[in-house]
């Protein structure tokens, strides 16, 4: 099977801790990861407020706290934490055991000082670029033939995951509501990127944000293993590697499915 990940996203999100208490242990965390991860930086994380005045609604910007961005120096790893959890990047393509390794690596030197007792959800997304085949526009090679590629029959989702969505954005959920699969797709043209906005920040730190020299189609998997359908934001489970690892397992062989069911042998 050929393989077209461009870029590689893993999530791990535990029990909130509060802003003014995570921006106190930036400095302790940077210094424990800083002989792997060198290029760092402090960054807000920034929203968006909404308000009603005098029946006009008005929006403003609003720093909700901080997140540390760190990079390693060839700029292949990107670490970004914060309050709820810990992210992941990887700046082209590895295998998922290598990717899973430098997890449970950067987990086991943070796990003490985060003090990370349960986690929330864990979340992997791979990235998928497909290049037009010659001659041929709109059409890109190593795509199963006669299937169009926004479509919303999934063979590896045909039981017990309903479909919501338009033609290049559905969103699968499993019936017990703990998995949720999302599959976006796009042509990005010559000098746009591929790399999601929300992303950005910490690509920035890698070196610079990739854009394409030619026409591809983009096919973005993203899942998420919540772990309580009721309470998607605080529900928990006991934190232990083997668990976590139990659920990027999980995550990694229904992606992998839909993938092969995208693409050709």
């Amino acid at each position: 099977m050929s393989n077209h990940i461009k870029a590689k996203f893993l999530g791990f999100g535990y029990g909130v801790i509060s802003q003014e208490k995570f921006s106190q242990m930036i400095p302790d965390l940077s210094e424990s990861l800083r002989n792997r991860l060198p290029v760092h930086t402090r960054q807000p994380v920034q929203a968006v407020k909404v308000s009603l005045a005098n029946e006009n609604l008005n929006a403003h910007p609003e720093t909700l706290g901080e997140e540390l961005y760190m990079v390693d120096a060839k700029g292949l790893w990107g670490v970004r934490i914060g309050n709820r959890g810990i992210a992941i990047t990887v700046a082209k393509y590895l295998e998922f055991e290598a990717v899973m390794h430098y997890l449970e690596d950067i987990l086991r030197t943070l796990a003490d000082e985060l003090r990370i007792s349960h986690f929330s959800q864990v979340s992997l997304r791979n990235i998928n670029l497909f290049k037009e085949v010659p001659g041929h526009p709109n059409k890109f090679a190593d795509i199963n033939e006669g299937v169009h590629w926004g479509r919303q029959e999934i063979a590896a989702l045909s039981s017990g995951f309903p479909c919501t969505g338009a033609a290049t954005k559905h969103v699968y959920q499993s019936a017990n509501e703990l998995i949720q699969l999302q599959l976006s797709s796009a042509v990005v043209m010559p000098s746009q990127s591929y790399i999601p906005q929300d992303e950005w920040g910490i690509w920035k730190l890698h070196g610079k944000i990739p854009a394409l020299e030619e026409t591809q189609l983009m096919i973005d998997i993203s899942s998420v293993a919540f772990q309580s359908a009721t309470d998607k934001l605080n529900g928990l489970s006991e934190y232990s590697w083997e668990m976590v690892s139990k659920e990027f397992n999980k995550l990694h062989d229904l992606v992998h499915k839909v993938y092969a069911d995208i693409t050709k042998d």
